[in-house]
């Protein structure tokens, strides 16, 4: 099928030549319909309470789903490259979840796959974005001013004396957030004087929380991924601007790292029991998260040796861990394996976990070839960073069974999935 050439479409700015505004009405005033405006208001909705309110963002998503399956011209646009991965993914997860209620008999294997839909959800937020400027700038502005306004709202007292915190989320993924966000404002610097003091502002903010959430594996992937955004970014005619938000940045951090040293250096000190358990030692100390971390993995591999092909089905880990003897400081036991990856392999197994790097593959490749047809180069460079930087935090925990952790990737994928559908 073939889109009709005289047809617009709700983002035509980019391919057509007009300009289209926020709710999806062109410069001329032909009005694209209530499916456009629903659809819209649904993205800037999920954007904004992304980090700020679950049930709005929730409500926003519906809704932006909703206006895509109802917009008259989504049924006739033909499938991007790659797109059979969707259903075949999808068939999987049921599969998957029937394969688990079989080994462990319960109601989570089929909460998990519910869970599981809406992260595809990001095929219709790309199809909204369209991979035009304006969409893809504004939907990044809420979600930042969304979730600095989140922190406010839950603003706890015991970070004025440097106590971790994590504010509406946890710890580790607040740290994961933070330097996001952080990384967003070194590579777009304000262009209009008057914002450089809430630039600034916004910058300390979120370098304290990602040093007060005390997230090793958020402070590992931002000192991969920063340094070669950064260096992509202004290695190339750096203007005096750019210059600027570098030395301020650098300055910022420094301070930052300077008056939090000894809690750096205490955190990322190796203790003596963790250094025993990694030479093969066995140290019975439940009260340090990089030995949970390791015991969790070992489990995880056991357990993964025993289906290795289709898993435990999905939604398998929290049962799973609730049958090992490990404990969280000797009480409750762990919720999941503290790495997406071997929970994937444990849940799903190899096929599945196939299908799920050809998913994230299918956008990232589509993406790639993207850069070649006029993708702004920091734009280019932010997403591809933040992808990394998930990417490497997957290594140390996970967060797709909670919705923040599910937001996050529906921002991610779906902007870098919106440059599938801009030439449509």
């Amino acid at each position: 099928m073939k889109t009709r050439p005289e047809a617009a479409l709700p983002a035509e700015g980019l391919a057509g030549g007009r300009k289209i505004g926020l709710t999806g009405i062109p410069a001329g005033g032909m009005d694209l319909g209530m499916a456009s405006r629903l659809g819209l208001s649904g993205l800037y909705l999920f954007a904004g309470f992304a980090g700020l309110g679950v049930a709005p963002a929730l409500f926003g998503l519906g809704l932006l789903v909703m206006a895509a399956v109802l917009h008259p011209r989504a049924w006739r646009e033909p499938l991007p490259r790659g797109a059979l991965i969707l259903p075949l993914l999808t068939l999987y997860w049921a599969l998957s979840a029937l394969w688990g209620m079989a080994l462990l008999p319960g109601e989570a294997q089929w909460h998990a796959f519910k869970d599981l839909l809406w992260l595809l959800a990001f095929v219709p937020i790309a199809w909204w974005l369209r991979g035009d400027e304006e969409r893809l700038q504004w939907t990044g502005v809420l979600a930042l001013a969304g979730f600095l306004l989140g922190m406010a709202t839950h603003f706890d007292k015991g970070i004025l004396q440097g106590a971790r915190t994590g504010f509406q989320f946890g710890a580790v993924p607040f740290g994961l957030y933070c330097g996001t966000a952080l990384l967003g404002l070194l590579l777009f610097p304000p262009k209009r004087g008057w914002v450089w003091p809430i630039w600034m502002v916004a910058l300390a903010i979120l370098t304290e929380g990602l040093l007060l959430s005390q997230a090793r594996s958020a402070w590992l992937a931002s000192a991969l991924v920063f340094p070669v955004a950064l260096a992509f970014r202004y290695s190339l005619r750096s203007s005096k601007r750019a210059r600027l938000a570098v030395v301020l940045g650098a300055a910022v951090a420094g301070g930052a790292a300077f008056a939090h040293w000894p809690l750096l250096k205490a955190r990322l000190a190796l203790p003596a029991s963790t250094q025993a358990l990694v030479e093969g030692h066995v140290e019975d100390d439940n009260s340090l998260a990089i030995s949970h971390r390791l015991w969790l993995w070992r489990l995880g591999i056991e357990r993964w040796q025993e289906h290795p092909f289709l898993g435990w089905g999905i939604g398998a880990s929290a049962s799973l861990l609730a049958l090992s003897p490990l404990r969280f400081q000797g009480q409750e036991p762990f919720a999941h394996f503290h790495n997406t990856y071997l929970a994937l392999l444990v849940e799903q197994g190899l096929w599945g976990f196939a299908l799920d790097l050809a998913l994230v593959g299918m956008v990232v490749g589509g993406f790639v070839g993207s850069l070649r047809q006029g993708v702004p180069r920091p734009l280019g460079i932010f997403l591809l960073g933040a992808l990394a930087m998930w990417l490497i935090w997957n290594f140390f925990d996970t967060r797709l069974t909670h919705a923040d952790g599910r937001f996050y990737w529906l921002l991610l994928m779906g902007a870098m999935y919106s440059f599938t559908f801009r030439k449509t």
